[in-house]
């Protein structure tokens, strides 16, 4: 066995430390937002026979937070979604900062309901509508487990995700 095969297999169980991608990966880390600081609320309807998910992604791990499943996006069901982030929040210890919604229904409800009101109850100030529809949309590609995210001026983000499992609403 050679020296390379020996190193090139510690490397990729992370068995060695220090050097540049060592470095660099401290320094990004260094340079994240704190978990929670800035979360994106989101539906998808895979297709019009399946209902539609209602999920809070936090943008700085890239994870899902907080997830519902429903036939129909109401109130209800957004401040169930809500409620789910405000109480994993506050379980470990963190805030939410901002609140970033998707253009459309979600943005409707927000204004035309006490949605708003139990945001800032919560201690958000900061709610902010996905303008166009294009700077953070979540769509998930066929059968990969991926979610990305675009961004309006090009380039794009790759959100690790499940959106797997059932529902419990009768059809």
């Amino acid at each position: 066995m050679s020296y390379y095969q020996v190193y090139n297999y510690m490397r990729t169980k992370n068995m060695i430390r220090g050097g540049k991608v060592q470095k660099e990966r401290a320094e990004s880390e260094e340079e994240r937002e704190p978990p929670l600081s800035t979360v994106y609320l989101d539906y998808h309807q895979t297709s019009i026979d399946h209902p539609y998910a209602v999920a809070c992604i936090d943008l700085s791990t890239r994870k899902i937070v907080s997830m519902r499943e429903s036939r129909k996006i109401t109130k209800e069901l957004v401040q169930e979604v809500l409620a789910s982030l405000f109480e994993f929040a506050a379980k470990n210890g963190l805030k939410v900062g901002k609140i970033i919604m998707r253009s459309g229904v979600l943005t409707i409800l927000y204004a035309a309901t006490e949605i708003q009101s139990f945001i800032k109850a919560n201690g958000v100030a900061e709610v902010e509508a996905d303008k166009g529809g294009a700077t953070g949309y979540t769509s998930r590609s066929q059968g990969s487990g991926r979610t990305t995210t675009g961004s309006g001026g090009g380039g794009s983000t790759t959100l690790r995700t499940s959106f797997t499992g059932t529902t419990t609403d009768p059809l």
